[in-house]
């Protein structure tokens, strides 16, 4: 099935842990242009993806995803691929703010995200 994705070059030892990580398709909400391993929360109203960003109060501040592609949606809304459960290492990863992290990774691992 085409999805619109570019797949990154990176290895998935960067990112992707000893226990199997699940892909779901995902559209990344245009004006973001967000590289494979960006934390993303889902925009409550339109169900879009952006990177999660715990200043905001859309829905899209509490971590549900792992982008496991780069994807350029600068211009129009874009199809990707993220990860929505497995085992991921800290430092594939990449949060809007690092502070969110510590709260973040909390937050992820009741959803069966679990960052070593």
């Amino acid at each position: 099935m085409e999805l619109g994705m570019t797949r990154s070059t990176n290895s998935p030892e960067n990112l992707i842990g000893d226990h199997p990580a699940v892909e779901v398709p995902v559209v990344v909400a245009s004006g973001n242009k967000l590289k494979r391993g960006t934390v993303l929360g889902m925009v409550t109203e339109n169900k879009k993806y952006v990177a999660c960003d715990k200043t905001l109060n859309n829905g899209a501040e509490t971590p549900v995803a792992i982008l496991a592609a780069d994807t350029d949606a600068d211009e129009a809304d874009e199809k990707s691929i993220a990860y929505v459960h497995g085992s991921f290492t800290a430092s594939g990863l990449i949060w809007k703010n690092e502070d969110d992290a510590e709260t973040g990774v909390a937050e992820m691992a009741s959803s069966g995200i679990y960052v070593k």
